[in-house]
């Protein structure tokens, strides 16, 4: 498709440039709904200044993003958590909850492609 490529850079370079900003005004938290293979916390992570970043995710997926960190000898920031989560069965609010999350606290929610996978009503719910 002509032009996909380019919105694929774009939409990359619009949401590295939130979360770096959401990193250097020291925001409490960001979360990275469905983050998949997603790399931001990693790349970033000289930026962060004890930002909490939480990356969800199926544990399928996130087990094999562990598995190529690894692979890559890339360590996986104290900052970061990754949080299982089956959007389509599971309720964001009780999930994050679990994991300390405050949500009272500025946060940054990045929300970038998973939704394309997901029923409607749990795109809608969360």
């Amino acid at each position: 498709m002509p032009g996909l490529n380019e919105y694929m850079i774009a939409r990359t370079a619009y949401f590295d440039s939130l979360f770096v900003d959401a990193l250097k005004n020291n925001f409490p938290q960001i979360v990275l709904l469905g983050a998949g293979y997603d790399t931001r916390a990693y790349r970033f992570a000289n930026l962060n200044k004890g930002t909490q970043i939480s990356e969800l995710n199926i544990a399928p997926t996130q087990n094999r993003k562990k598995g190529c960190l690894k692979k890559a000898r890339i360590d996986i920031p104290q900052s970061v958590k990754l949080v299982p989560i089956d959007f389509n069965n599971e309720s964001l609010k009780d999930v994050l909850e679990k994991t300390g999350y405050q949500s009272q606290g500025k946060t940054l929610f990045i929300w970038e492609g998973v939704s394309y996978y997901l029923d409607a009503e749990s795109v809608d719910s969360t």
